[in-house]
């Protein structure tokens, strides 16, 4: 099989995610990936992710934790997506 671009590595498993929520399964029909490669491309860009400096839900303390839920209470309906 020919190689992907970046771009195309990056599109497919954010399919996964809101607001598609596709399947992998799905995914892998459609483009003619296996799924394996589809969540295997999802775990890359999650680390690209944490390299550039996002921080996992587990590595915030219970404190960092309970402060964002306390900060979103704050925010509207309308601006939550945005922030989210």
């Amino acid at each position: 099989m020919a190689r992907c671009s970046a771009q195309f590595r990056n599109t497919i498993p954010r399919k996964l995610l809101p607001p598609e929520n596709r399947y992998a399964r799905e995914l892998s029909q459609e483009y003619g990936i296996t799924v394996a490669t589809i969540y295997g491309w999802k775990a890359q860009l999650k680390r690209l992710r944490m390299d550039e400096g996002e921080v996992s839900n587990r590595q915030r303390s219970l404190a960092e934790k309970f402060r964002l839920v306390l900060e979103a209470q704050k925010v509207s309906e309308e601006q939550k997506g945005s922030w989210l």
